[in-house]
């Protein structure tokens, strides 16, 4: 199967520099224009399925790019949770936490704000993934994600764990996968359709 991984759009947290987490937010008037020039990009690609993070931002960012199709919504598809850290800037949460703060951020390990481990959500979208390649007659499946889900796609395709800061994922980016009999391949990588 294809697996086509879309990153939302813009979010009011990412123009803001502020961590999201699992809190709703909506897409900024740009976050809706990176969207849609997601939709021209899979224009004409009929999907089996459409899977879609259960966060607002993911949501919205799913109405702009497959308008008319109906998403199946889950929380595995979550970007990881920062607990207490939601809504604050990254630069108020090093100004209240300090080096507890960048430790956390560096590991990607907010447990000790009441959020997750990276492992915690690595394990959760990759569950996710493995049930999907057991899916039968299904050739193209869309995901509608965070940059996390973008990412544990690319980790869980590729068997490695590559660090957040050695990879650029941008809003509203297409990457494309292949899952199943035929192996697991990347085939396109954060793909914005602009030069």
């Amino acid at each position: 199967m294809k697996l086509y991984v879309v990153r939302h759009g813009q979010s009011e947290a990412n123009a803001q520099a502020c961590h999201a987490g699992w809190r709703p937010v909506s897409l900024t008037a740009l976050g809706r224009q990176q969207a849609e020039m997601a939709r021209r990009s899979l224009e004409g690609v009929a999907f089996d399925c459409v899977y879609c993070s259960d966060l607002q931002r993911a949501k919205e960012t799913a109405a702009i790019v497959l308008p008319g199709s109906v998403p199946i919504y889950t929380a595995a598809l979550r970007e990881i949770c920062v607990g207490k850290l939601d809504g604050l800037t990254f630069a108020e949460c090093e100004e209240i936490y300090g080096n507890a703060y960048l430790d956390s951020e560096q590991r990607q390990d907010f447990s000790a704000f009441g959020g997750e481990t990276g492992e915690e959500m690595r394990r959760r979208i990759h569950a996710f993934l493995s049930d999907l390649e057991q899916l039968h007659n299904v050739e193209r499946v869309a995901i509608i994600g965070h940059e996390g889900t973008v990412r544990e796609t690319l980790n869980y395709v590729l068997g490695t764990v590559i660090p957040l800061e050695h990879v650029e994922i941008q809003n509203a980016s297409v990457s494309v996968f292949t899952l199943g009999e035929h192996g697991k391949k990347l085939l396109r990588w954060n793909d914005t359709g602009r030069l």
